[in-house]
């Protein structure tokens, strides 16, 4: 079953101190929103998904948060109506009690309001990572990502963590229609640590897809398999793309794609460039990838 919080604290600020709790509280997914003083939904824009996916990775790296935003579709009514939602987190008493009426008359059988406990004076405090601290949630008319008919983006994405999950929402919430997910083939991974814990192709296909359909129920989502680096993608020869996604690890491969596109005479696609996340992640190594987690796995199966 999943949970519902209200990341908007006081002043129109992101309660970090809530999310955490909450990523420490879940067991299956964590749906997120804005709710405005009207009771009515905000967009959370890419800086602002990155504080909250940045949060996970440092708490619980592999934790399901769903953002659910405006710009696709997502209302209270909506939000209301998801079938697997059980409990809505009311972290502080600022939050707008109008929001969480709405959700629980809607559904009074089934939503229970949970009322996260308040930390201890002597409690350490989230503190800012490298990413904005504090970003004010976007009120109506502010700031939202740019939004494309034709979107791409593509990885491997193996044991979904808060780094795929912020590049995946990012690339629903960019699209307006279509968006196109590349995902690296069994093949080219043969050689990475702890293969025989590798993820299938369609395992990791279904749950990328899966994604970013949850965050974006509305848009029509096509995927095929990354065979050869040296072959250009779809990205690169469609000429219809407008967009890619890229975290700032693979930009110089948004670059060489652009290059290619220039060569052969399309234009160039917009790079959404999404911050990293997970610099201090919950991993022994601080680092957050798909192959530690893979070696953490290993490790337990050890003992």
């Amino acid at each position: 079953m999943a949970s519902l919080l209200d990341v908007t604290a006081a002043r129109s600020q992101l309660d970090l101190q809530a999310l955490v709790q909450a990523v420490q509280q879940v067991e299956d997914s964590l749906y997120i929103v804005s709710c405005g003083e009207s009771g009515s939904l905000l967009e959370l824009n890419l800086t602002q998904l990155a504080r909250c996916y940045d949060v996970a990775a440092r708490h619980k790296p592999q934790v399901n948060m769903v953002p659910l935003v405006p710009t696709a579709g997502w209302t209270i009514g909506k939000v209301a109506s998801l079938e697997n939602l059980q409990y809505v987190l009311a972290p502080a008493l600022h939050h707008q009690l109008s929001f969480h009426t709405a959700m629980t008359s809607a559904r009074p059988a089934e939503l229970r309001p949970i009322t996260l406990q308040k930390l201890p004076s002597n409690c350490p405090r989230e503190k800012a990572s490298s990413l904005e601290s504090q970003a004010a949630v976007t009120e109506e008319g502010g700031q939202t990502p740019m939004r494309y008919e034709h979107v791409a983006v593509g990885g491997t994405f193996d044991r979904l963590h808060a780094g795929h999950r912020i590049l995946l929402a990012a690339a629903a919430l960019t699209s307006l229609a279509h968006l196109y997910i590349g995902i690296t083939s069994d093949k080219l991974l043969q050689n990475k640590e702890h293969h025989d814990l590798l993820e299938s192709y369609e395992q990791r296909r279904d749950g990328a897809v899966s994604f970013m359909k949850r965050v974006n129920p509305s848009i029509t989502i096509r995927s095929g398999a990354l065979t050869d680096p040296k072959e250009p993608t779809q990205a690169a020869t469609d000429p219809r793309m407008e967009a890619l996604v890229v975290s700032q690890e693979t930009i110089n491969g948004g670059h060489a794609i652009n290059a290619y596109r220039k060569e052969h005479g399309f234009r160039p696609l917009e790079l959404v460039i999404i911050e990293l996340v997970g610099i201090n992640a919950a991993t022994p190594s601080g680092k957050l990838s798909s192959t530690e987690l893979r070696a953490m796995e290993a490790d337990r199966g050890k003992t």
